[in-house]
């Protein structure tokens, strides 16, 4: 059999370095037949819940949100539930474990409790 690829390489193999549409011509003295394949690159999703966070009691619930995570379709917090947005509701270690089809990125993020509410402390009156 002859081979004819989209580039004009004529190997029986392709090597696959890009996305993109690929398409081979395989002929014989009874004739040809052709047969296409696209390629698409499927990315690591990327995940931050940022630096670890102390809040006073009035901050809770804190929502979380990784929504906004390039290439996640699918999400998992430490607690088994999927949505993207979660409220801690106290203080504590949150994780998430973002994926796709073919990968997957998690991230931890400690929240804890202060119990320091302001205090202003001037000079005494004076005159």
């Amino acid at each position: 059999a002859n081979f004819l690829w989209q580039d004009g390489s004529l190997d029986s193999t392709y090597l696959i370095s890009n996305e993109g549409l690929y398409i081979v011509t395989v002929s014989n003295q009874c004739g040809s037949d052709s047969d296409s394949l696209i390629v698409d690159e499927i990315m690591i999703p990327s995940v931050d819940l940022g630096q670890d966070i102390t809040l006073c009691s009035a901050q809770f619930p804190y929502q979380l949100d990784v929504s906004g995570s390039p290439e996640a379709t699918d999400y998992i917090w430490q607690d088994g539930s999927t949505n993207p947005v979660y409220d801690a509701v106290s203080p504590g270690q949150y994780i998430v474990t973002v994926s796709n089809s073919c990968f997957s990125s998690a991230d931890t993020l400690d929240l804890q409790l202060t119990n320091g509410i302001p205090q202003v402390i001037l000079p005494p009156d004076f005159t």
